[in-house]
């Protein structure tokens, strides 16, 4: 947000310039309450500012800077580290998430060295747009949520002391480790306190609403539904560990991460909660839900298809509507549907299922795994070809131990290399299968299966290069190329073929 500096009898003071268009990140929703709320900054031109500005509004992050990571107001953070920049509807999105191995945290000021006020405890009111990098370990998801493997929990917004038995105090928005609940509540002495939770079941890579409001009362709306209501709240963080400052997405130590993707944290003071009603936090969610559905479409066109393999397809199955497959409502909301794995004459050990839901004509990669473990980036995944909306595939000879099969989304990666994110998450675009190096990313490209066997000595096209000189001199292995192709020597070759 652009600040100017106006004179006053009692000094200057920094007022938000042009206030109604500020915060253009925001849905138009908002941004009229903002025009509303920004009626009021004259207040601010005090000799200093009041312990609670008279403006609803603290401040917001909307993750526009993605070096400085500065508040919307301006204000540095205290620190940050490993934190990623990625694209999102309207703009950039914080992606705070090292699977809680390495440490990865945001740590603002909760006051600024010139007194302005960023969070306030006792009463006040967060709204925060979180898309979760997780699936919940529930029944309906099948994920193992964001917590680490001791079960710790995973906070959305903390401040206080983290340490055990301080009588100082936590303070924190936080999920349990298995994502099927999120809690407001406090610590104090090693005891805990909730003043509010619902529990969630949230699909991974999907988007949420988290509006939380605070006074007498605390109410939890999720996705512009009221998820719970509950008491006051009983711990606040004492004066004397505010230098610690509050953490976006993680706890101090930055091992204790929400992992996910945070689109717009704003933070407001108890004057919120008088000024409007329940309907300032359901009426936001259409817009949200909507712009994000409409974007990741325009996204994702038909898919990211690498051109091959595609599973053998029960004949007349794919894309015709199976009985028990529907289109989702958007390219994400997909699962495996009338899974089965048996033992079939000429075909080995066979997995065949039907792909429901999602988008008709968007390819989702399958992969698969022997040993599924916490956080399931760590296993070792096989990719196995990819899929479409309402279709029946069998893939034959599946090994004869316990596997693990999952749908990838359809979201590309940024690098260029033309993997689904999905793809480069658990299967690294420099792996190579094919016995001589070549990344399996440059045979998706070309629209070749790369594990095949001995696919690096193939030569599709008849040119004299196999695949994998194809690869070092930079030519196309679907055309024959011929001896224009071998005047000069690349690296790692030595002569012609």
């Amino acid at each position: 947000m652009k600040v100017k500096t106006v004179k006053t009898n009692n000094g200057s003071c920094s007022l938000p310039e042009n206030p109604g268009v500020a915060k253009s990140r925001v849905s138009q929703l908002i941004g009229v309450f903002f025009v509303l709320f920004m009626l009021t900054v004259p207040a601010f031109c005090q000799p200093g500012p009041p312990p609670l500005p008279p403006d609803p509004w603290l401040d917001s992050y909307s993750f526009v800077d993605t070096t400085n990571w500065t508040s919307d107001m301006g204000y540095a953070p205290i620190a940050f580290t490993n934190l990623a920049s990625i694209p999102e509807w309207e703009g950039n999105a914080l992606l705070l998430d090292t699977t809680n191995s390495i440490p990865a945290f945001l740590n603002y000021n909760i006051v600024e060295a010139d007194g302005t006020t960023n969070l306030v405890f006792p009463a006040g009111a967060v709204i925060c747009v979180f898309i979760c990098d997780w699936a919940s370990a529930d029944t309906n998801q099948y994920g193992a949520g964001p917590g680490d493997a001791a079960g710790d929990p995973a906070y959305l917004l903390a401040a206080g002391d983290f340490s055990s038995n301080s009588p100082d105090g936590l303070w924190a928005i936080y999920f349990d480790a298995g994502g099927t609940n999120i809690y407001f509540g406090g610590m104090s002495n090693s005891t805990p306190a909730v003043f509010v939770s619902a529990p969630i079941s949230w699909s991974s890579n999907s988007v949420h609403l988290i509006c939380l409001s605070y006074l007498t009362n605390s109410a939890l709306y999720l996705d512009g539904q009221l998820a719970a209501t509950g008491g006051p709240v009983t711990i606040v963080p004492d004066t004397n560990v505010w230098t610690n400052g509050f953490l976006i997405g993680s706890d101090l130590s930055g091992f204790e991460q929400a992992r996910g993707v945070f689109w717009y944290l704003e933070l407001d003071n108890s004057n919120l909660l008088s000024e409007f009603s329940d309907s300032y936090f359901t009426n936001m969610w259409p817009y949200i839900s909507g712009g994000f559905a409409a974007w990741q479409a325009s996204q994702q066109g038909s898919g990211p298809d690498y051109g091959g393999p595609r599973f053998p397809v029960s004949p007349g199955s794919e894309g015709t509507g199976v009985t028990n497959a529907v289109t989702g409502t958007n390219a994400y909301n997909v699962c495996m549907i009338d899974a089965s794995y048996a033992s079939v004459s000429g075909q080995g050990n066979t997995f065949t299922f039907t792909i429901s839901g999602g988008l008709p004509g968007v390819c989702y990669d399958i992969f698969s795994t022997t040993n599924l473990v916490n956080p399931a980036t760590n296993c070792v995944w096989t990719w196995l070809g990819q899929g479409t909306n309402c279709g029946t595939y069998s893939i034959t000879n599946q090994p004869s131990v316990p596997s693990y099969y999952v749908l990838g989304t359809p979201l590309l990666a940024l690098d260029g290399s033309g993997l689904t994110v999905a793809y480069e998450n658990l299967i690294s675009p420099a792996f190579s299968s094919d016995n001589y190096g070549t990344p399996s990313a440059w045979y998706l490209r070309q629209g070749i299966n790369p594990q095949t066997p001995g696919i690096g000595s193939v030569d599709s096209d008849m040119d004299g290069l196999p695949n994998y000189q194809e690869y070092l001199y930079g030519t196309n292995p679907q055309v024959s190329e011929g001896f224009t192709a071998w005047v000069g020597e690349p690296e790692s070759t030595s002569g012609i073929p």
